[in-house]
């Protein structure tokens, strides 16, 4: 009789155990889609501590080979790196001054551009997608907080969460960088 418990107990334990853990890995993300908030207003965050960043990460090479291109717009900074390798080293830098009012123009730019609009149930993980191509990253922060992520390719304009204007954005970020084009000589990022 002891011996019937003892096995149905490890049975119901078990039971118990494959809920847990099934719950606690579609909760911690997966391959569900992003939770991104419903609404965002740019202008609401237009302040000291928030940033807006694109970043262009080029196609999957070996870690000797893999870079990205960030480019980071506050309201006293423009920004520009070059990362090497998926830990995103920052092997090239440039820094430019800003003003209050040139980011607040920007953002007005970025939300004529459909920059926070996404598009529903897509993953939030953009990685190993268009594995040949160009992975684009659209970030808006304020402080340590991340307001949104979006992301999308140079493979297919249906790919990704990320629903405004990409080569529009992509082209208002490039524009923040007064010498961009020599920035960016000699990078392995097929533009």
């Amino acid at each position: 009789m002891r011996y019937v418990l003892g096995v149905i107990g490890v049975v119901v334990l078990a039971f118990f155990a494959i809920i847990l853990v099934t719950n606690s890995s579609s909760s911690n993300g997966g391959n569900k889609a992003a939770k991104v908030p419903t609404t965002l207003n740019l202008l609401d965050h237009d302040n000291a501590t928030s940033a807006v960043s694109y970043t262009v990460q080029g196609p999957l090479k070996g870690e000797d080979q893999y870079q990205s291109l960030r480019i980071t717009v506050t309201q006293n900074r423009r920004t520009i790196d070059l990362l090497s390798g998926y830990e995103g080293n920052v092997i090239k830098t440039e820094s430019l001054p800003n003003t209050p009012a040139a980011y607040t123009n920007f953002l007005h730019a970025l939300i004529n551009a459909n920059f926070v609009l996404y598009h529903k149930n897509v993953s939030s993980d953009e990685r190993g997608v268009c594995a040949l191509g160009n992975r684009y990253i659209y970030d808006t922060t304020e402080g340590s907080n991340d307001l949104r992520r979006l992301w999308s390719t140079s493979c297919s304009t249906s790919q990704g969460s990320f629903a405004g204007t990409p080569d529009l954005v992509g082209q208002l970020f490039e524009n923040q960088i007064t010498d961009y084009n020599n920035f960016i000589v000699g990078s392995h990022i097929s533009f």
